[in-house]
C-alpha cells in the first residue's frame, strides 16, 4: 500500500505550508514525501503522525484505523481536566498529551504545552482501559449547586487517594456542603478545590 502522507494532512485540515512550518522542513521536502519522491527518516514520520493525529502505521499504510487509541476513547467535557492530572488525553481531535492540571496545561512528547484555555474538545481512554474514575458529565455551575438539596462532589486534587476518600454524596448547607461523616466544603472554593454533579459517577 501506498504512503498516507498526504491524506492525512488533508484530513487534519492543514495545507502543505502550515504542515512545512510545524514540521520544520521546506514545503518541498514535504512535497517530495508525499509524492514518493523522496521517504522520509523514521523521526520524520514520527513527527508527522503526531501532527496529524494518526498512527505511525496509517501513515505507512500497514493499517485503515487512523488512530487505535482513539479507537478506544470517549469525549469528555474540557472543564474535566483539572480531574485528569498525569492522565493522557486526545486533544483537539489531533494528537495525545499528557494533563498536568497544577500548571493548567496540557504537555507533549516533542516538548510543546497548550493552555486548557485552548483545548476545544479533548477524548480519554474507555474506562475498560482507564485505571481510575473520572468525572465525564459536565459540572454544575455554583448557584445550580446553591439550589440543589444534595449533590455528588468530586475533589480537585492530583492525589488520586484523597479524591477517593472525599468524593461522594454531600448535602447542601447555606456556605458549604457536608457528607454524612462531617467532612465540608466551602463554596468560595468551588471551582478550585472541588466541583459538584447531579449524578454519582
Amino acid at each position: 500500500m501506498p504512503y498516507r502522507f498526504r491524506d492525512a494532512r488533508i484530513q487534519s485540515g492543514k495545507n502543505l505550508a502550515e504542515a512545512a512550518e510545524e514540521l520544520f522542513v521546506s514545503k518541498t521536502t514535504l512535497s517530495n514525501w508525499e509524492s514518493g519522491r523522496r521517504v522520509p527518516s523514521v523521526e520524520a514520520i514520527e513527527k508527522l503522525a503526531d501532527l496529524y493525529g494518526v498512527s505511525v502505521d496509517y501513515l505507512l499504510g500497514r493499517t485503515d484505523q487512523l488512530n487505535p487509541l482513539y479507537e478506544v476513547s470517549e469525549s469528555v467535557d474540557p472543564h474535566m481536566l483539572q480531574f485528569l492530572h498525569e492522565c493522557p488525553v486526545y486533544v483537539n481531535q489531533s494528537r495525545w498529551g499528557l494533563v498536568d492540571a497544577v500548571n493548567h496545561k496540557i504537555c507533549f512528547t516533542d516538548g510543546s504545552e497548550l493552555a486548557f484555555s485552548d483545548v476545544m474538545q479533548i477524548s480519554m481512554l474507555l474506562p475498560a482501559f482507564q485505571s481510575g474514575s473520572y468525572p465525564l458529565e459536565k459540572p454544575l455551575t455554583r448557584s445550580e449547586t446553591e439550589n440543589c438539596s444534595r449533590i455528588w462532589l468530586e475533589p480537585i486534587s492530583k492525589d488520586e487517594t484523597l479524591r477517593q476518600e472525599l468524593r461522594g454524596w454531600y448535602n447542601v448547607k447555606n456556605r458549604f456542603v457536608e457528607n454524612d461523616f462531617g467532612q465540608r466544603f466551602y463554596f468560595d472554593t468551588y471551582g478550585n478545590k472541588w466541583l459538584a454533579f447531579h449524578t454519582n459517577l
